[in-house]
């Protein structure tokens, strides 16, 4: 017979770090229930309650959570960058948490998670302002699985060299939340020119993570301290997320402005004809 409270708790604590368990006591259902209705809200409740409505004004609702999330990413930065060295730290294998350090791993831990909550909150405003073609896989897939990533390596891995994600994801998250801000300011729009370089930040946000769990998965004295539960889903996540913003900054910056540029030359070609043309008629 099945023993519903093993499935429930027991089974998720049996392999889970005794240290900061108390975190996360149990298993992830609470974490379950948030994703589940924000997947529910965007992928069907939303657009069918915004079908035959027209796209909600929140743009100032918008501009200052865009200003909020600047602040709090930025603080979180800072807080991770300094403990971890710039995430020297995170590459030594070996490294244990200092008392400090260690003192710091709840803070961070709910910090770091309700940012991600938080971040929901983009999708929620693509489907009242019916934005839907910003409601792409990878974008519902990156919001759904990055509170999934930290309560498994919160739960199952809490070690400093883990701490890599949050600290360049904070710091991308600074500089795109700003982007955001000024896009929603009309007498600076003339200054987002960048926006093609903060793909390629979050390209190489994503290659740092991916390559760091390959070290962690390859090294040996890495690979002994690190768990395959955890390094798994981080190298599909990394692959999957980093093929698609591969996908997305070349259909964007390198395909589009060859088919612009090709365009341009036609439209040059055409209006010479015409030019060519309407001198001969002249001529005769």
């Amino acid at each position: 017979m099945l023993n519903l409270k093993y499935i429930a708790t027991e089974f998720w604590d049996e392999h889970a770090n005794p240290e900061f368990n108390h975190l996360l006591p149990g298993g992830p259902w609470k974490l379950m229930t948030i994703i589940s209705l924000y997947l529910l809200f965007v992928l069907k409740v939303g657009p069918a309650m915004m079908k035959n409505r027209k796209p909600l004004e929140i743009k100032p609702i918008i501009k200052y959570y865009n200003l909020i999330n600047i602040v709090l990413n930025l603080v979180m930065f800072v807080l991770m960058a300094y403990h971890t060295n710039m995430t020297l730290k995170c590459w030594d294998c070996s490294y244990e948490f200092t008392a400090d350090e260690r003192s710091l791993v709840p803070l961070c831990y709910y910090a770091f998670i309700g940012l991600k909550y938080f971040d929901l909150l983009d999708t929620i405003f693509f489907v009242l302002r019916k934005n839907d073609r910003q409601i792409t896989s990878l974008h519902v897939v990156h919001h759904t699985f990055m509170p999934i990533a930290c309560w498994l390596v919160v739960k199952y891995q809490p070690r400093i060299q883990m701490a890599t994600t949050p600290t360049y994801n904070t710091l991308v998250h600074v500089v795109m939340y700003t982007y955001y801000y000024m896009a929603a300011v009309p007498e600076w729009r003339h200054l987002l020119w960048w926006k093609k370089y903060l793909t390629a930040m979050q390209l190489v946000q994503f290659a740092m993570i991916f390559i760091n769990a390959v070290y962690f998965s390859t090294v040996y004295e890495c690979r002994r301290h690190f768990s395959p539960v955890v390094l798994f889903p981080l190298w599909c996540f990394g692959i999957f997320v980093f093929t698609g913003f591969i996908s997305f900054y070349i259909n964007n910056y390198v395909k589009e402005p060859t088919a612009t540029k090709l365009e341009t030359n036609n439209n040059k070609l055409d209006m010479n004809k015409m030019e060519n043309v309407s001198n001969k008629l002249k001529g005769s």
